[in-house]
């Protein structure tokens, strides 16, 4: 059986964490953090598969939260959806172009955050396996060229 997924869930308001919670745990692994840098915390100890972060936090927002999770290479990849209120264009392209991999407006609807987090992780399973494939025609191809260099000689 292949193991659950962890969600790491980011969100000031305890409310918005347990409803986020009940929509997931059934299906996912759940973890959750009450600001970003308890966040980073537990992203940095154990690397979750995706991350659901709200934006308006007190002393760092989400937006921080996310350009930080970019620069630690253990991070770097992990899907970061962002979950907000704020539903005006320029705090959606900012959470883009800050690293995030999509976007949802609370209040949200259960069935579309599971519908968004499987994608997500799904898209990341796939781009994990490209990179293993990638690595091991690199492999081959060194096999190769060594194997043509031999027989040259």
């Amino acid at each position: 059986m292949e193991p659950r997924a962890t969600i790491l869930l980011i969100d000031d308001t305890p409310t918005n964490l347990h409803l986020l919670a009940d929509t997931l745990k059934g299906t996912y692994r759940v973890l959750a953090a009450t600001s970003g840098a308890r966040g980073l915390e537990l992203a940095h100890a154990e690397p979750p598969d995706l991350i659901l972060l709200d934006i308006m936090m007190p002393a760092m927002d989400g937006f921080e939260v996310c350009r930080r999770m970019r620069k630690i290479a253990a991070l770097a990849d992990v899907p970061i959806i962002f979950i907000s209120a704020l539903d005006q264009l320029n705090f959606k392209l900012d959470a883009f172009s800050s690293g995030g991999f999509d976007y949802i407006t609370k209040p949200f609807q259960p069935p579309e955050v599971l519908a968004r987090v499987a994608t997500q992780l799904e898209l990341r399973r796939k781009r994990q396996e490209l990179a293993e494939s990638y690595q091991r025609l690199r492999k081959l191809e060194r096999m190769r060229d060594e194997l043509v260099h031999l027989l040259a000689h």
